[in-house]
């Protein structure tokens, strides 16, 4: 899943340390703004002496003043649109009904239900800091509001004695209110545990701390083993009871090769959680580390589909008492040495439960729906319950059980969500947005789904800049902005009725929510207040106000987000209002948005293609490659084309609904004598002509990105027309670099390819016969070698992609019917195709050096050194971080073969059903290959055994090809028989190597000739 997200793997978290701004207590603030403030101020007046004036002179400048502000009160209100009566009054029902007494919380959602159930006991937890105080509030509160059966407890680390005071008291005056199962426990800062103040040790530590010194577990075990326990993140918004029984739960649970549960409940030995999107990763980190005083452990032998489909889980955990203690005490043990082995990832505590759970030989049920929180996921969260709502009941707050059942469990409100300038997100929000004088969130209308299809970020660069979002995107977006804003304004008011003075409360809906992050100060400091004379006082506040009332008529009304604005608009018409208007003092720039992305490429239609274009959307998928995957597929018969798009509807589309196939006639004799590569630019065509419909669309494409790969390529990292802050390395020419690094009109890009001036020793003037004065003609030497010598992945803007293709169509089977029987094979006539037509049209290319890696023995032109400046143990490791993979090239180009030793991967040697059910996946390397051996022997080679001398150079390239392309086929492998068969019928073994024997020494049997 997404930096994220992709990535964005790790939702929210609880950690240690003080997070945040400098304050304490957090919610303390509340409480203390409103009473500790004004309390002081009334003392200071009371010191101070009578005033010396006349009493005629006294009663004239205090009528001066009321009068200028009885003046400035009615202007405020008018520039404010004073809330009307019937909402006043609205707002006092509310409050009536909500300060009403919580009815205690029962056990179960149906608390009708003679049905005896467990205990269940939900934790969460947290630092001690102003942001994660609210957030603390928030899950209370509806845990509350969704009667979630059982008790709910905060545990919070690293808080000093003054927060804990503070905490203490908000949750006897405040959170008891809710329900008296709601409680707080408190335990060191353990973030220190491995030596380098890694904060996300508080929440393994801090669970075992509650269960030890909380609930004293050893000596209550009879009383909390059958229990159920759960540990979720703060910032995790309950939307429906969490219970152990999903008997007649719409819960989506993920599919894996041990089966749905017979049971669908959380019992002894089947613990569940939601299913994260970092795969087998845990199980890529050094284990004979991590394991070394278990060298025996279980977790060291979980086949590769188990890693992925029952251990990639995090919050909500579940599990039975008995397991939970277990976990929670493995996971502090594993987890130091997996924070030991990964000291940069913050993944790590989540690796870590994964190997302790692996360890204990509790595979888990992982539920696809338990939450929703990032909008780009495809599959893996509950949008499938939101994508099928109808309109009207995306902005519906639900209260009703029925209408709850229809929802997931939890809104983990991690990430951020917006449409137009429609925005909410945690960590835009000021840590006092609920005191008492803050107003409440502006609530969006209901028709925002259908009023944009952008987003413009709060802190966008340049602000204004207009994002664009697919229709699946913007529902998504106006439910989590919707459901957010209205359920934090639900709790605020009642935190407000509870906590506020009378008449003390700001229930005004203005605050927009990107807000303003001002931090907290939980008390007034003692200042020394200098006296000065009464009049002098007098005259001083009379003045004050008469500058105030000035500035506000003049220059409008200062709303809460520190913009001014002017105050005759409504703030949902400041949202509403033209989008280059950018806030005061914010330096405009003009920049396009970000265009949408289609990527192509182009094939037969053959199994060995097939599986290719498989490997070719997975990996799309799993770097999250934004934009469109269009499969251009030539000379398909009807019944191929018909499994075509069964796959594609029962597979493919399941990696995303982006990913698409298209079909186009055989090109391949368009000169009569079967060449097959006119299927790349006669198909392209095809697609541009047929499927988007080019022409009569040209509005929607002409800036859009397009890019042409090969389906042999498979993506290490996302591929987009910006390099502005890439690893990328320029091919040098005599243009020099682009001052801009994105593809832009008039300015492709292509990787740079071997061939040099090839393309123009082709005869020109056959090939440009109905051309004479082509610019192509008169291109320099050096341009054609550093500008024209491109090959996929090919980019350009839509309008240039457009002229080229339809050029390259052209020119290319003339390039193919040149006489030049000096040239060695035309296999490459497409791409010399290519190069002169760009040529042609003069739009020569940035090329890149480092689009891709291919073949192990090229000095430059590939983006092998980034890969030899990788150390020795990163080399068999699969990134799983954006910054791991922006450490890599962005794409490995595997149409050569690979090996070291007798270890071998090369795709002409692969069955071409090799991903079938029953055959065996690939076996792995050892991680040290590199050391092991400077040679190698080829599976085909004549005499058969024969050591073939490696360069020390090559030898470290090799390894990394094996080790990646290996693992990553393995990981591919899993997902898809997971995906298409029979339960127990998949094959998961790993054990198929391209020789007998794997021994250098032991060649008998010769060459082995069957597929795997």
């Amino acid at each position: 899943m997404h930096q994220q997200s992709r990535q964005n793997i790790r939702k929210g978290g609880a950690g240690g340390g003080r997070w945040g701004s400098s304050s304490v207590g957090g919610i303390g603030d509340f409480i203390v703004d409103v009473s500790g403030g004004i309390g002081s101020t009334t003392r200071q007046r009371q010191k101070r002496s009578k005033m010396n004036l006349a009493p005629l002179a006294m009663t004239i400048m205090f009528l001066i003043i009321f009068i200028w502000l009885a003046v400035c009160i009615q202007f405020y209100r008018h520039a404010h649109h004073a809330m009307p009566e019937e909402q006043q009054q609205q707002i006092k029902i509310q409050q009536q009904q909500q300060q009403q007494q919580p009815q205690k919380v029962e056990h179960g959602a149906d608390s009708t239900t003679s049905t005896t159930i467990p205990d269940h006991y939900l934790a969460f937890s947290t630092a001690c800091s102003s942001s994660q105080d609210w957030q603390s509030f928030i899950l209370f509160y509806f845990a509350y509001k969704v009667s979630q059966p059982g008790y709910v407890i905060r545990i919070a680390s690293g808080c000093s004695e003054q927060q804990q005071s503070d905490l203490i008291h908000f949750h006897e005056t405040v959170i008891s209110k809710l329900s008296p199962n709601f409680s707080l426990f408190f335990t060191p800062d353990f973030s220190d545990k491995g030596g380098d103040n890694y904060k996300y040790f508080n929440k393994p530590f801090g669970l075992q701390h509650w269960f030890t010194h909380g609930l004293k577990y050893e000596d209550n075990k009879d009383k909390y083993a059958d229990a159920i326990f759960m540990v979720v993140d703060p910032d995790q918004m309950p939307l429906r009871p969490l219970t152990y029984d999903f008997t007649n739960s719409n819960v989506i649970i993920h599919k894996s090769n041990r089966g749905e549960p017979k049971i669908r409940k959380v019992l002894h030995g089947q613990p569940w959680a939601s299913l994260y999107g970092f795969g087998a990763s845990p199980f890529r980190v050094d284990l004979d580390a991590v394991f070394a005083n278990d060298t025996d452990s279980p977790a060291l032998h979980v086949p590769m589909e188990e890693q992925g489909n029952n251990y990639a889980g995090g919050p909500p955990y579940m599990a039975t008492g008995a397991d939970m203690y277990a976990i929670v005490n493995k996971w502090c043990e594993v987890v130091v040495r997996v924070h030991h082995a990964l000291p940069k990832s913050i993944l790590a505590e989540m690796y870590g439960w994964s190997l302790a759970a692996a360890h204990l030989k509790l595979p888990h049920i992982l539920a696809e729906s338990f939450m929703i929180s990032d909008v780009d996921i495809s599959n893996g969260e509950g949008w499938p319950l939101i994508d099928g709502l109808d309109n009207a009941e995306i902005t519906e707050f639900s209260t009703l059980q029925a209408k709850e059942e229809h929802l997931p469990y939890v809104i983990h409100y991690c990430q951020n969500y917006w449409l137009g300038k429609w925005f909410i997100g945690k960590y835009r929000l000021s840590s006092k947005w609920l005191s008492c004088e803050s107003p409440l969130l502006v609530e969006p209308p209901n028709d925002i789904g259908q009023k944009y299809d952008y987003y413009i970020k709060p802190g966008g660069v340049p602000y204004g800049t207009k994002e664009s979002l697919q229709p699946v995107k913007v529902k998504r977006n106006q439910f989590m902005i919707s459901q957010i804003i209205a359920r934090f304004n639900d709790a605020a008011t009642w935190l407000k009725s509870q906590t506020c003075e009378e008449g003390k409360a700001n229930y005004e809906k203005s605050q927009i929510g990107r807000g303003i992050d001002v931090g907290g100060i939980s008390r007034q400091r003692k200042t020394r207040i200098k006296i000065v004379a009464p009049e002098t006082i007098v005259l001083l506040i009379t003045c004050v106000w008469l500058v105030i009332c000035i500035q506000l008529y003049r220059h409008g009304v200062v709303v809460h987000d520190g913009i001014v604005h002017d105050a005759t608009p409504t703030i949902p018409q400041i949202l509403e209002q033209d989008e280059h208007t950018v806030p005061i003092n914010r330096k405009v720039v003009i920049e396009p948005t970000i265009p949408d992305h289609y990527m192509t490429f182009s094939t037969a239609c053959s199994l060995f293609q097939d599986w290719q274009s498989y490997m070719f959307f997975y990996y799309a998928h799993k770097v999250s490659q934004p934009g469109h995957i269009i499969r251009i597929a030539s000379g398909c018969s009807q019944h191929q084309q018909d499994e075509l798009l069964k796959f594609h509807d029962k597979v493919i589309s399941k990696l995303s609904p982006n990913f698409s196939v298209h079909f186009t006639p055989d090109f391949s004799n368009v000169s009569g004598d079967d060449y097959k590569y006119y299927n790349k630019p006669f198909g392209l065509q095809h697609w541009l002509h047929h499927g988007i419909k080019y022409d009569d669309n040209k509005e929607k494409y002409n800036d859009a990105i397009f890019m042409v790969l090969d389906p042999d390529m498979m993506l290490l990292r996302p591929l987009t027309y910006d390099f502005t802050d890439s690893n990328i390395i320029i091919h040098k020419s005599s243009r020099g670099a682009p001052t801009i690094r994105k593809v832009l009109h008039g300015q492709p890009w292509a990787s740079i390819y071997g061939f040099g001036d090839s393309p123009f020793r082709v005869p020109l003037n056959y090939v440009f016969a109905n051309y004479t004065d082509s610019p192509a003609l008169s291109v320099t030497g050096e341009e054609q070698i550093n500008n024209y010598a491109g090959g996929p992945p090919y980019m350009a803007t839509g309008a240039d992609m457009y002229a080229i293709v339809n050029k390259w169509c052209e020119l290319v089977v003339r390039v193919h019917g040149a006489p030049f029987d000096r040239r060695r094979d035309n296999l490459l006539d497409e791409m010399f195709g290519w190069s002169l037509a760009v040529a042609h049209l003069s739009l020569p290319h940035t090329l890149a050096e480092s689009f891709m890696i291919s073949d192990v023995d090229v000095s430059k032109g590939e983006g092998w050194p980034l890969i030899d400046g990788l150390d020795d143990d990163e080399l068999c490791n699969f990134p799983t971080s954006t910054e791991k993979e922006n450490k890599l090239p962005y794409v490995i180009h595997y149409c050569q073969s690979y090996w070291l030793g007798k270890w071998f991967i090369g795709k002409y040697r692969l069955a071409s059903d090799w991903l079938s059910c029953e055959r065996p996946l690939l076996l792995e390397p050892p991680k040290d290959i590199g050391k092991k051996y400077d040679f190698y022997i080829r599976p085909g080679g004549v005499p058969y055994g024969t050591k073939v001398k490696i360069p020390q150079a090559v030898v470290k390239r090799e390894h990394f090809m094996i080790c990646q392309l290996i693992a990553r086929f393995n990981d591919a492998a899993t997902w898809i028989k997971n995906q298409t068969c029979e339960e127990g019928k998949a094959n998961y073994e790993k054990s198929f190597v391209f020789h007998f024997s794997l021994d250098p020494d032991n060649n008998e049997g010769g060459e082995k000739k069957e597929e795997p």
